[in-house]
């Protein structure tokens, strides 16, 4: 039961099986003794092995999945920290009679 959820959490993540193209950037899900999870590094895979991205020896541990890695979103665009960059608010004054 646990490992036929572990594989549904997975395909739910779009997470791939087999090899993916060579030097493709990628998110890999492991596998050991404890259970399964993401590594917190993106992996690369050539020369038949996974490889952490600029590492030259292969991953030490079974992977079971893949992903293509996406670009995190930045936390705030520049127009989102700087609300008045872009445009100027008229400065309204009020006169006295």
């Amino acid at each position: 039961m646990a490992a036929a959820l572990a594989m549904t959490m997975r395909k739910a993540h779009g997470v791939n099986e087999g090899e993916p193209l060579p030097d493709t950037t990628c998110d890999v899900w492991c596998e050991d003794t404890v259970g399964e999870y993401r590594l917190p590094y993106l992996c690369v895979w050539r020369d038949g092995a996974w490889y952490g991205v600029g590492k030259t020896n292969p991953l030490a541990i079974r992977v079971i999945g893949w992903r293509i890695s996406m670009p995190k979103p930045s936390k705030k665009s520049s127009a989102q920290k700087e609300p008045g960059r872009w445009f100027k608010t008229p400065k309204i004054q009020i006169g006295r009679n």
